[in-house]
């Protein structure tokens, strides 16, 4: 639809687009910070040392403040850190095994990189669009297999 308006809404819509796709992974970002939050918190309800519970629980924080992009490898390093485990390892789904499903999900935030870091107004009609809507769609259907393949 954005990508079939006349060339002055195009500006204006490709505004839009972009910001779809940045909300998209900064609502991965989200629940990948309330998830690991909850993994850690279920063992150390049960902890019989309140201080060792909340100096986890306080590092944990401090990782989380410092995470800002969670490619495989910082879910990864977290995952292994705090819950013994890389739960990359679990990311099967559809199409995706989990080395295909850490190179796509960097891949992704990379390009979510670009477009927060680079303001872009190309007149070249042959990539008129930073991102289109079918970009928008393909990370939203991943980030959903994605965040389903962590919660069973």
């Amino acid at each position: 639809m954005f990508d079939n308006l006349p060339n002055e809404q195009h500006k204006e819509n490709e505004v839009l687009k972009r910001a779809a796709y940045v909300m998209t992974f900064t609502a991965w970002e989200s629940f990948f910070e309330c998830w690991i939050e909850q993994q850690v918190a279920k063992p150390l309800e049960t902890a019989t040392d309140d201080f060792a519970a909340n100096y986890m629980q306080s590092r944990l924080k401090n990782s989380i403040s410092r995470l800002h992009n969670p490619t495989s490898v910082k879910v990864k390093e977290l995952s292994k850190e705090y819950l013994q485990q890389d739960v990359t390892e679990n990311w099967k789904w559809a199409n995706f095994q989990p080395k295909t499903a850490c190179e796509y999900l960097d891949k992704l935030l990379s390009r979510r990189g670009d477009l927060v870091h680079q303001a872009r107004t190309s007149t070249d009609p042959k990539h008129p669009h930073a991102v289109k809507r079918d970009d928008v769609d393909k990370a939203i259907r991943f980030l959903k297999g994605l965040v389903g393949a962590m919660v069973v």
